[in-house]
């Protein structure tokens, strides 16, 4: 009975520490540096429990058991990180139709430029988002243009948001 308690207690600390330890990282890439550090700070407490706890009961199914849970901490860091989608993103949409109106009438930021592709004019839209609307704003695109051309990369230092 004691030694699951131990595995539980292990298995869930090691989650909690790796999720933790996810979302710092994507904190300290967005800039986010106080947070970054209480994340760290509690995450290094976890640790040290998990970690001790796991040496001092060490056997093949707590190793197993605290690699489990690191997994696992892992993915569901990364899950919450894409549910909370900190960050900007920097946009470009190639489309056959200009749409910008209708998406800076959405709030959108865009810079619009005409071009020539393959297939004769087109559009090359400029927009800049944060990355929890990133959705939003494909599905209109896609809305408009089903063969639209879209590409994102994320970005940081951004000033004078208004273009």
């Amino acid at each position: 009975m004691v030694i699951s308690l131990i595995y539980i207690i292990i298995f869930f600390l090691k989650i909690l520490e790796n999720a933790l330890s996810t979302l710092r990282i994507i904190f300290v890439s967005n800039e986010n540096k106080v947070f970054a550090s209480i994340l760290l700070f509690i995450s290094s407490i976890i640790w040290i429990l998990s970690s001790s706890i796991t040496i001092i009961n060490i056997n093949i199914i707590s190793i197993l058991v605290f690699s489990l849970g690191a997994f696992i901490g892992a993915y569901l860091g990364i899950f919450l990180e894409e549910k909370i989608a900190l960050g900007t993103c920097f946009l470009i949409s190639i489309t056959d139709s200009d749409i910008s109106n209708q998406l800076r009438n959405k709030g959108y930021i865009i810079t619009t430029l005409y071009g020539s592709g393959k297939n004769g004019g087109k559009y090359i839209l400029f927009i800049i988002i944060e990355r929890k609307h990133i959705k939003n704003l494909t599905d209109l695109i896609y809305k408009s243009d089903k063969k639209a051309i879209i590409t994102s990369e994320y970005t940081n230092h951004i000033k004078n948001r208004l273009i």
